[in-house]
């Protein structure tokens, strides 16, 4: 289930950076209305992800999910 979740992030993440892709690409970065797009298309990723997020959260906190010890956090940062 965390691989999917992660997953879905990933490919939300990587819409805004097709995005900026597509807007350099083509010549298009002088073109206002094309600007505009892929500032829609990012807000639209970054939205998305927004939903994903709350939806994680509200699964996990309804669920009585608790997190798992990190020892490699732990570890972290306790060093100095």
């Amino acid at each position: 289930m965390t691989t999917v979740v992660i997953a879905g992030s990933v490919v939300i993440e990587a819409g805004a950076g097709l995005a900026v892709l597509w807007l350099l690409a083509g010549g298009r970065l002088s073109s206002h209305r094309s600007e505009r797009q892929a500032q829609q298309l990012i807000a639209l990723s970054f939205l998305l992800l927004a939903i994903d997020i709350t939806v994680q959260a509200a699964r996990d906190l309804v669920g009585g999910h608790q997190p798992a010890v990190s020892w490699q956090a732990l570890d972290y940062l306790s060093s100095p």
